[in-house]
């Protein structure tokens, strides 16, 4: 089965088609006769091309009389012949001739493979004839030239010619490129080749070794299955292209055996070669369907290959044949990998590229398209070994990527360890300490999912903050929020609290998770207290520097809520879900000024230990039920009370103004006027028509001469009262007013 265009799996499938469907065009037979071979002395290699005729017994039983009587020979028109596996018996005989007037003695020579049954008969112009035997079912002893490929003598007289009929038989593919050289010649080519064989098999063998030391280095698949291709490439170049394994099995058997072991050769190159360009490229990464397909063709061609000695020859060649779809499907990838920019990707394509333009360089030559040069017959080899050359160089590039990693790995590591403890303080920035501890000591900690829980949350919000923007400016007002979240940032967490978010000027505070405490509700009074108390504090520098007061409303709620890590796999959060959260929104914007309001469920779990107002019902957005708040005085123990409000001494004012209802951030509704009749630093008073549900949101404007005041928003307190003439006189905590404003409005007091 001498078929050089099979010699490589991934490469020559995909050529060998082409050159089918080329020998189908051009190498045609046709019924003109054919003329003899004139012998040139000054060429020392000589192809028969139009000098051959063929004929092939389909029906094997055609003997020598029989052929050459036949009507049925057709001049073969191109070399070289090939044949496919169908089965029969190639007949060709052609004549050649010396013209010239000294004896000449030349080697004939029937293609560079082996055939399972090769017989010669050369008939001179007298009628005698020689037979020689060839094939791999004769010793090398036992032919007329002792060499494994099919070598006659042809000595010719001057003016001499002689009849040349030959039988092949070989059940697997042929391709006999017949040539009429020079001894010397063939020597030397026969030498080469072997030479080349030699490297070849030294370039296979280094390859797999190169590729084994550094796959027991860095455990790489690419490595594995790089070692394996190689060596299934030294198997397969000593089993179609070098002598072959065969020459140590008896005669009866070599040809048989000979077949067999080239399609082991091709699927066992051809399933290493799908592993090692499915690992080289990743291609199970970037397309894993295609990549599963690409593998069932690899493990069918390994089945076939083991199973080639018990399946007929004709199944396990056109299994064989098969491949060739998953070869291209695999080339498609690798290209398509190498467009997106694969380093990797490239390098085997141009491996591959090389591997192709060696095959297409040797069909040129033959067909004189290229002129014939020392190395006509080792383009194949040459190209081969370039291939594996840019393989191993993909390989050292796969090496260097490793190197590289790793080198990045263990630089990171190092950086890793002199930053644990900059990431453990930085950490608890960002969350609560004992959190930090916890997330720090125990990674499975970080696993999403979250548990029920009983929690106290705190939340806590700025009134007026953001209005202070524009009279500040972004650098101030900055520095000014980052004074204040710091400072209450240190009461929360002197009292257990875990700041779970800020958001904006509000802070989030939850007690009692990650770690629960002996008395979390308590601790968040104590917390919401001590909070107020610092920011009473803060307001006195502020005057002093800015002339700005600032007011914080706070909202504290007890109930079960979902609590754990919440997020994705990129980034995740300590949080709480459920409707405790929205509740202590709900009790927050219910605050006015400095005022700490609890839900009833919190009272009672602390009714003992501090003091509360009266716990009211009042309606909230949202809730079909009232909710139940009561406002935190103090801390019984402690001795820790609420701070004093300033100047809480109401004035007698006689000012005109207009009001519109406030809906979150939105003024809806029409304006409409009040009469304001008190003023005091936190509180209003007032009468209109309008008649307002408790905690209503209202935003009022003052007329002072012909200009009118900024918005001062106030919320609905209760208590209103309707007056003789139909008006209803309302009373309203101030929740933001400017300080120019207040120290204008107060001036004007009676």
């Amino acid at each position: 089965m001498p078929c050089w265009l099979l010699q490589h799996a991934f490469a020559g499938r995909l050529f060998g088609l082409l050159i089918c469907m080329w020998l189908a065009i051009g190498g045609t037979t046709t019924h003109a006769a054919v003329p003899a071979l004139s012998v040139d002395p000054n060429e020392v290699n000589q192809t028969l091309d139009g000098h051959v005729e063929l004929l092939l017994d389909r029906t094997m039983t055609m003997d020598r009389d029989r052929v050459l009587e036949s009507p049925s020979w057709e001049s073969v028109s191109a070399q070289p012949y090939s044949k496919g596996i169908e089965i029969g018996v190639v007949w060709l005989r052609f004549r050649i001739h010396n013209p010239q007037a000294v004896p000449v003695e030349r080697l004939l020579n029937l293609g560079a493979g082996r055939v399972d049954e090769i017989t010669v008969w050369m008939t001179d112009e007298a009628g005698s004839v020689q037979h020689f035997e060839a094939g791999e079912n004769v010793e090398l002893s036992d032919r007329a030239v002792h060499h494994f490929f099919p070598l006659f003598p042809v000595s010719l007289d001057p003016g001499e010619e002689v009849f040349i009929l030959t039988r092949l038989l070989d059940e697997g593919t042929m391709n006999i490129d017949i040539t009429l050289s020079d001894r010397d010649e063939v020597q030397n080519s026969l030498e080469n080749r072997q030479w080349m064989s030699g490297l070849m098999s030294g370039v296979f063998s280094l390859v797999a070794l190169y590729a084994l030391v550094f796959y027991r280095k860095v455990r790489e698949p690419m490595m594995g299955w790089m070692a394996a291709l190689a060596l299934a490439g030294l198997f397969q170049w000593t089993t179609t292209y070098g002598t072959g394994l065969t020459l140590f099995l008896p005669v009866d058997f070599r040809g048989w055996t000979s077949n067999r072991l080239i399609v082991v050769a091709y699927e066992f190159s051809a399933f290493c070669a799908f592993f090692f360009y499915v690992s080289a490229c990743q291609l199970d990464r970037h397309h894993p369907t295609l990549t599963r397909v690409i593998k069932g063709f690899g493990w069918l061609g390994l089945i076939n290959g083991v199973a080639a000695f018990a399946l007929p020859f004709v199944v396990s060649v056109r299994i064989l044949y098969l491949g060739v779809i998953g070869l291209l499907l695999t080339a498609g990838l690798v290209v398509r990998r190498a467009a997106a920019g694969d380093k990797i990707a490239q390098r085997l394509v141009l491996a591959v590229c090389v591997l192709l333009a060696g095959y297409l360089t040797t069909l040129m030559t033959e067909e004189a398209i290229l002129p014939s040069t020392p190395l006509s017959t080792h383009y194949v080899p040459i190209a081969t070994m370039i291939q594996w050359i840019l393989l191993s160089e993909a390989l050292a590039y796969r090496v260097r990527q490793i190197e590289d990693q790793r080198q990045a790995a263990r630089q990171a590591q190092r950086l890793e360890e002199e930053r644990t403890e900059e990431i453990r303080v930085a950490f608890g920035r960002y969350v609560a300490p004992d959190l930090a501890a916890k997330l720090l000591n125990d990674p499975d900690a970080m696993t999403l999912g979250g548990r029920m829980q009983t929690i106290t949350i705190l939340m806590s919000d700025l009134r007026g903050f953001t209005g202070m923007t524009d009279r500040l400016g972004p650098p101030a007002m900055c520095a000014l929020l980052n004074d204040y979240l710091g400072r209450m940032t240190e009461v929360i967490e002197r009292n257990g609290g875990m700041v779970n978010e800020f958001i904006g000027d509000a802070i989030l505070t939850l007690f009692g998770t990650p770690l629960k405490g002996s008395e979390d509700e308590l601790s968040a009074c104590r917390c919401a207290i001590e909070m107020q108390l610092a920011l009473e504090e803060m307001n006195r520098e502020l005057s002093a520097t800015h002339g700005l007061r600032l007011e914080m409303g706070i909202g504290i709620h007890t109930g079960e809520a979902v609590v754990g890590n919440i997020g994705s796999h990129r980034r995740v959060k300590w949080g709480v879900i459920g409707d405790p959260v929205n509740m202590t929104a709900r009790i927050e914007s219910l605050t006015v000024g400095t005022q700490v309001l609890v839900s009833a469920d919190l009272l009672a779990r602390v009714t003992e230990h501090v003091v509360a107002g009266p716990v009211r019902q009042v309606q909230v957005k949202g809730r079909a039920r009232t909710l139940e708040v009561a406002e935190l005085q103090a801390i019984r123990a402690d001795g820790l009370a609420m701070p004093e409000p300033p100047d809480p001494q109401r004035r007698s004012v006689q000012l005109i103004g207009s009001a519109r209802l406030l809906a979150g951030k939105e003024l809806v509704g029409d304006e409409f006027t009040v009469h304001i009749t008190e003023l005091a630093i936190n509180e209003v008073r007032f009468h209109c028509d309008q008649t307002f549900e408790e905690g209503t949101n209202v935003a009022l404007r003052v007329q002072q001469a012909d200009t009118w005041t900024p918005p001062i928003y106030a919320k609905i307190s209760p208590g209103a009262e309707t007056m003789d003439d139909g008006q209803v006189q309302t009373t309203a905590i101030i929740t933001w007013m400017e300080p120019e404003v207040r120290t204008s409005l107060l001036d004007e007091a009676v």
